[in-house]
């Protein structure tokens, strides 16, 4: 009778749900992304900084042509992200939105795809690393 209730008490407490922790996605990530346009291909290479406050995230994100806020959310390993950007150098367009979907995974980068408000018809993909 024990081992009957033992066995049936291990089977119960293996079948319990595992309650699964968000990603923390707080610190500084180094983005590197290409973006597929009809008429060739543009690349970036920001530092973002987030701030994560259960599901929301808030920062920055700082590239050679363009400087700007970031909110966004978290779900689980997923993160998007919308980079408010605004030219840094006098030969870009004034301001751009920049709009970031990926996975983290287990691997500690986050991989996703991205889309430019100044470019219609264009998909890129990104890869993030959290920077030390």
């Amino acid at each position: 009778m024990h081992r009957l209730f033992v066995a049936a008490l291990c089977a119960a407490i293996v079948s319990l749900p595992i309650a699964v922790e968000a990603a923390n996605f707080t610190g500084s990530w180094a983005v590197s992304g290409t973006l597929s346009t009809p008429d060739g291909s543009m690349t970036i290479s920001p530092v973002c900084k987030f701030k994560q406050d259960d599901n929301r995230i808030t920062g920055s994100c700082k590239g050679p042509s363009y400087l700007g806020s970031v909110e966004g959310a978290v779900d689980d390993k997923t993160i998007v992200w919308h980079w408010y950007g605004v030219a840094i150098q006098k030969d870009q367009e004034p301001n751009v939105t920049a709009t970031f979907k990926g996975t983290l995974g287990s691997d500690g980068l986050i991989r996703g795809s991205w889309t430019d408000s100044l470019v219609e018809d264009a998909s890129g993909i990104f890869t993030a690393q959290r920077v030390k």
